[in-house]
């Protein structure tokens, strides 16, 4: 497992309380019943940490509640640690880094990468009447059809001006921090389209190309375009793709209407995805 921000940060914050505590990593290791390798790759932040592993450190540790996880960062901690659970434990073919919203019993896929707007067009397009299926990650099941996971949308700060008209009462809405110290708010939408019980088929993927003062479009890609941009930070369950998600890919790429969006106004976004999804 490659490191993150967040792994990094709370590996170390552990590795100094065990200093301080004085205790050597192989009697830590012993007090958690875990091999000292593995205690070595939680410090460095190479290895997933579980909820009840880390309720065994806070305690052995003595680490105050207070200094555990600061207050503006927990509801991001436990946004992370809830996914990795579904992730790790769920029943799906593949996750797709995808935001996901529904129309007329199908799923929109809306695919980029960090930056290119997902959260913020996800959000624009509940409020003009798409159901809310995911923000962040979709999961796939055997037959291709999608599966919500309905957490709140973080909102990064530089979005929260653009997102004043669709979202109401956002900048009265607690101000929370990511593990690099970003500042986000979780938005609830009002009201919003009630998600279906069942999994749902995917209607369209639309990849996401914002850019400044661009000439808003959407244009047909071809699928191989399309199935690259699917791909794109998705994840399977053991690492590796198996053959029954390679062919769930297949069949969602072979059924599914593929576009490339340009834009750079949000109202121009919701416009162009709206006429496509009638």
């Amino acid at each position: 497992m490659r490191p993150t921000v967040r792994s990094r940060r709370l590996g170390a914050r552990l590795s100094r309380y065990r200093t301080e505590r004085g205790l050597s990593g192989t009697a830590l290791a012993a007090e958690l019943g875990v091999g000292q390798p593995q205690l070595s790759r939680i410090e460095t932040g190479r290895t997933k940490i579980t909820a009840a592993t880390l309720a065994r450190l806070v305690d052995v540790l003595a680490i105050p509640e207070t200094d555990a996880c600061s207050l503006d960062e927990l509801p991001v901690m436990l946004k992370g640690q809830l996914l990795t659970e579904v992730l790790d434990h769920g029943a799906y073919e593949l996750a797709l880094h995808a935001a996901a919203l529904f129309r007329n019993e199908h799923i929109v896929l809306l695919c980029g990468h960090p930056g290119a707007g997902k959260t913020t067009l996800t959000l624009a397009l509940v409020h003009a009447g798409f159901g809310f299926v995911a923000d962040d990650v979709t999961l796939l099941d055997s037959r291709g059809r999608g599966i919500g996971l309905p957490f709140a949308p973080a909102v990064k700060a530089g979005a929260w001006p653009l997102l004043a008209e669709y979202c109401p009462g956002l900048d009265a809405v607690p101000v929370c921090r990511r593990p690099d110290r970003r500042r986000v708010r979780f938005a609830v939408p009002k009201a919003f389209v009630p998600l279906p019980p069942d999994p749902l088929p995917i209607g369209h993927v639309v990849l996401l190309r914002r850019g400044r003062d661009s000439k808003a479009s959407l244009e047909p890609v071809d699928p191989a375009h399309a199935l690259r941009g699917l791909l794109n930070g998705a994840l399977a369950p053991g690492g590796e793709l198996s053959g029954t998600a390679f062919d769930v890919l297949i069949q969602l790429i072979g059924s599914a209407q593929t576009y490339c969006l340009t834009y750079s106004k949000l109202d121009d976004a919701v416009k162009l995805i709206t006429r496509a999804c009638r």
